[in-house]
């Protein structure tokens, strides 16, 4: 699984309107945003198993900023950066099937 290039390119334009181009611990290196989702498991450990589920358990799925020189990451809830509804991720989708779907449906 990982996000959607249309996503990635609408993270990285709002994490530049928010001031955050450069690194806020360095000042010189370039934030690049992680391809891929991290998963924070909040309240309980996910299982399989329905029956040891934890009733509380929430999955949020994280975007990554990391610095290209010192290394500083930063999490950032995805939901914020999503319309509801809009399919941010793709799972088992090549970048250039992800293209072609894309210029074929005009999204």
């Amino acid at each position: 699984m990982r996000w959607r290039k249309k996503t990635l390119d609408e993270m990285t334009g709002r994490l530049a309107q928010l001031g955050l181009s450069q690194c806020s611990v360095c000042g010189t290196g370039t934030r690049s945003i992680l391809r891929f989702p991290v998963v924070l498991s909040i309240g309980g450990v996910y299982h399989e198993d329905q029956q040891r589920a934890e009733p509380d358990m929430n999955l949020l799925f994280m975007v990554q900023v990391t610095c290209s020189i010192c290394g500083h990451a930063m999490l950032f809830d995805s939901g914020m950066f999503s319309g509801e509804g809009e399919q941010a991720m793709v799972r088992g989708m090549t970048e250039e099937e992800e293209a072609a779907l894309e210029a074929e449906s005009g999204t």
